[in-house]
């Protein structure tokens, strides 16, 4: 799970639209209970070169595609700096609404994509659990150790924790 803010530039539009982008691996949608309205979420092979895809809440589909049926329809995200488009990403889903921090008044809409299309630098690993979350966090940072022992895990928090965090 990682997250940064973009312009996207749709197909057959002209002016850029602001957006906030998350991108994650497959289940992440299961994992904090957010439904997939219409399509699909990700599979595993999804985020491929040449298989670049999307996931966008109901209200990206309303802005960006507000006349005709979102899925299918294609956009790239677009360097403000360079004037340069990406390639281009064909939206496969539609989610429930998603509030990204709750600290701006109206946040932009919100585009997911697979991790895999955009690995980040930074990332976070959910986990839901019947459990307390103090009890499994030996336990998760041991599984991830067990794959990659070099790569770093800190701040096991419960997402009530990250979440008071970023709003001190």
């Amino acid at each position: 799970l990682a997250q940064c803010s973009a312009f996207i530039v749709p197909a057959e539009q002209a002016a850029p639209l602001h957006v906030a982008v998350l991108a994650h691996s497959p289940g992440y949608p299961d994992v904090i209970g957010l439904p997939i309205l219409h399509g699909r979420g990700f599979r595993t092979q999804d985020g491929e070169a040449g298989n670049e895809t999307a996931v966008v809440t109901r209200e990206f589909a309303a802005k960006f595609s507000p006349h005709r049926p979102v899925l299918g329809t294609r956009f790239r995200f677009y360097d403000n700096r360079t004037k340069a488009g990406g390639p281009w990403i064909t939206v496969i889903g539609v989610s429930e609404k998603m509030v990204q921090s709750g600290e701006e008044a109206v946040e932009p809409p919100l585009v997911f994509i697979p991790l895999r299309q955009d690995p980040m630098r930074i990332a976070s690993l959910l986990v839901r659990s019947a459990v307390d979350p103090a009890a499994l966090a030996p336990l998760v940072r041991a599984a991830v150790q067990s794959i990659e022992p070099d790569l770093p895990l800190f701040d096991a928090l419960t997402l009530r924790e990250a979440m008071q965090r970023r709003r001190w």
